[in-house]
């Protein structure tokens, strides 16, 4: 799993049920080591990734790698390579070693003109943030 600003909220009610399995974080920046084993890895390095899924015989990827608009609006470029190709890494890895993958979807792709309680499946979406546009297009 990659760890996101969502993940160590998540993570103790995400795998309770799976108590069973075997999990591994990985991120760029710190987590608690309450949440599991974790290593270090970021989601643009492709070669690191492929070896964590060959090594650790990964089943499952759960992908919550992003940055989110405080950055992101302040680096366009990173936001991009990470929300972007970011997803598209784990996309294709998912596919060559034929892994399940779970990438949740988030608010912040919808803009201001969505509507609103309850937002349909299909609607105008017209994110105003960087972050908002990377998903859309991811």
């Amino acid at each position: 799993m990659a760890a996101g600003r969502v993940l160590p909220d998540l993570t103790p009610y995400s795998l309770r049920p799976y108590d069973f399995a075997r999990h591994l974080l990985s991120s760029q920046s710190a987590v608690s080591k309450l949440l599991g084993p974790y290593i270090y890895a970021s989601i643009l390095d492709v070669k690191n990734l492929q070896g964590l899924v060959v090594n650790e015989r990964v089943d499952w990827l759960i992908h919550f790698s992003a940055l989110r608009s405080a950055i992101g609006e302040r680096n366009v470029q990173l936001a991009m390579r990470v929300n972007v190709e970011g997803v598209h890494n784990v996309m294709e890895l998912s596919k060559q070693y034929q892994l399940r993958l779970f990438v949740p979807s988030t608010i912040g792709a919808f803009g201001p003109d969505s509507p609103r309680s309850p937002t349909p499946d299909l609607c105008v979406q017209r994110p105003r943030t960087i972050y908002g546009v990377s998903n859309v297009h991811a």
